[in-house]
Formats: structure tokens, C-alpha cells, sequence
């Protein structure tokens, strides 16, 4: 069953509509396919939505697949393929915090622009202390952290 002469004449075969090779085709590759999904996304229990999102695009393509390669190494790349869209996805997602009060997490995560900022004034204290001839408060260059020489007007 493992023959990949087979498994690529099943493949075409089944391009053609034929349901009896896609039966053949998926249970001579369901067991690689699964190897492959588990070893790459490393979450055993993703396996079986990786391996039926994997077949789906498969079956999809099947039309458009000419025979050049294995249909098992076809089938590999659309697996690593699906795993890596999942990866991806994941990635972006939100992630749920682990306390109750976001709204001070949040606070804490914002960078500090100065040294002597504190929460009730919005404009760090060095720039009220220092001015230059212009009169217009400008923030020292000593003042670890400042990103900013000009206060916004």
C-alpha cells in the first residue's frame, strides 16, 4: 500500500471523479499525513483538524495535479503547507492575559518617556524644569529614556 507508483496512480485517478480511488488514495496516505501534521505543528491534539484541513485542500487541487512528483510528496507539501497557515494564525491571535485587572496590566506595559513623568502629569517634570532662551520647555538631554527634545505645542 505504501508504493507511491500506486498512490500517484490513485491520485489521478481520482482527478477524474473516480470515489473509489480517493478512498484508496487517502487511506494509503492518512497514516504519513498524520505522522507529518504531528511531528511539524508538535500539538497531537491539532492533528485531526490539520489532517482533514490537509485532505481538503488535497482534494481541491486534485484537478490541477499533473503527476510530476509522487502524489505523496505532493500531499507532504500541502500538509507542511496547512501547518504552517495554522502556525501563522496562531501567531496573530490575541492572547488572553492572566489577571483580572487588564486595565493596570496595560498601564504598566506603557513605555515611560521620562525619568520624571508619573502617572497625573502627562509631561515628564524635566521638561517644566528646563527652558532655553526661547522660553519654550524643551526636555534635558541628561534625562534617561527621553525620546522626544521638543514638547509637542
Amino acid at each position: 500500500m505504501r508504493d507511491d507508483e500506486a498512490v500517484t496512480g490513485w491520485a489521478l485517478a481520482a482527478r477524474t471523479g473516480d470515489e473509489r480511488a480517493v478512498e484508496q488514495f487517502v487511506r494509503a496516505t492518512q497514516l504519513d499525513v498524520r505522522r507529518y501534521v504531528t511531528h511539524l505543528s508538535g500539538d497531537p491534539q491539532a492533528t485531526d483538524d490539520l489532517m482533514q484541513d490537509t485532505y481538503v485542500r488535497a482534494l481541491r487541487s486534485l484537478p490541477r495535479f499533473e503527476g510530476r512528483s509522487s502524489a505523496r510528496t505532493w500531499l507532504l507539501t500541502i500538509a507542511r503547507r496547512v501547518v504552517a497557515d495554522r502556525i501563522r494564525s496562531i501567531a496573530v491571535r490575541p492572547r488572553l492575559a492572566a489577571t483580572d485587572d487588564w486595565q493596570s496590566a496595560a498601564e504598566r506595559m506603557q513605555p515611560r518617556v521620562c525619568r520624571g513623568s508619573t502617572r497625573a502629569s502627562r509631561w515628564p517634570s524635566c521638561w517644566r524644569r528646563w527652558r532655553p532662551s526661547g522660553g519654550r520647555p524643551l526636555c534635558s538631554r541628561s534625562c534617561w529614556g527621553c525620546r522626544t527634545r521638543r514638547r509637542p505645542g
